[in-house]
């Protein structure tokens, strides 16, 4: 296992009223735009924004309600704040074990179907997709673009990005786990950053202040699982048989029998599962 991740109870945290109470404010202040929307709120972030009144995301799907009550939830847990009314919960907790989990309602329900849709638009069409060309060296190009170590656990996931956790790194049988944090990972640098285009580092000043105000944050653990839809295999195949027979053919041969979505999902699973080892 990898060594280049910190674990939860390895990072600094301070638990006292006088923590407490600095946590509460820098969170009130990053609720209202006044601090680095790094410190995410994307209710903030998106306040400020022109055009933030879209109804949905284009990438994502996800709409802008639940994007803005996800975050602000998570922004509140985060630093210790009281829960809002203006939204209803994405996220709910466990109350035998402290951890979150997506609630069981309309909200988290409609965020569990774009992270399902997500999760499959990501393995279908970012590392299978024929217009981008097929890596001969399939297995290794997988391993070094897709699946990764997690910053938290050291694990192997299958990263996937989306707009309320961030970088979710799904393991085995589609479950993952994210310590929604604000600290810096060990491969972050704490004043330099590359840019796109750019021939110098330039400062990341946020990360000064993720630093120096983690400490007084309570991240939550939150627990979830993702998985791999048939309502979206099937268009991707009949997509791959009219554009790239020849790969088709050889899916065909990945399992018995006819190609359908069913097999081919069970069969993407197992796949799946050998990379995490």
């Amino acid at each position: 296992m990898s060594n280049e991740h910190i674990k939860p109870e390895d990072r600094t945290r301070f638990d006292n009223p006088i923590s407490n109470l600095v946590g509460k404010t820098l969170g009130q202040l990053s609720l209202l735009g006044f601090q680095d929307s790094y410190y995410y709120t994307v209710s903030s972030a998106l306040a400020s924004n022109p055009g933030a009144e879209s109804k949905t995301l284009t990438e994502t799907g996800l709409s802008m309600e639940i994007m803005m009550a996800g975050e602000d939830q998570l922004s509140r847990i985060l630093f210790g704040l009281a829960p809002s009314d203006k939204y209803e919960p994405v996220f709910m907790q466990n109350e035998d074990t402290g951890d979150w989990v997506i609630a069981n309602n309309e909200s988290g329900r409609e965020y569990q179907e774009v992270l399902n849709h997500r999760y499959t638009d990501l393995v279908l069409h970012d590392y299978f997709y024929p217009d981008k060309g097929w890596d001969e060296e399939y297995d290794k190009g997988m391993k070094k673009y897709s699946v990764k170590r997690h910053p938290d656990t050291g694990n192997l996931g299958f990263m996937i990005d989306e707009p309320v956790m961030q970088d979710i790194y799904v393991g085995k049988d589609g479950n993952f786990y994210e310590f929604w944090n604000i600290g810096l990972d060990k491969k972050e640098n704490l004043l330099f950053e590359w840019g796109e285009g750019r021939t110098l580092p330039y400062a990341k000043l946020t990360n000064l202040k993720r630093l120096a105000a983690a400490p007084f944050t309570k991240p939550p653990h939150i627990f979830g699982k993702v998985e791999l839809l048939e309502e979206d295999i099937a268009p991707w195949l009949e997509h791959i048989k009219e554009v790239a027979p020849n790969k088709y053919k050889s899916f065909e041969e990945q399992v018995s029998g006819k190609l359908t979505a069913k097999k081919y999902k069970k069969y993407l699973e197992g796949y799946f599962n050998s990379l995490m080892e």
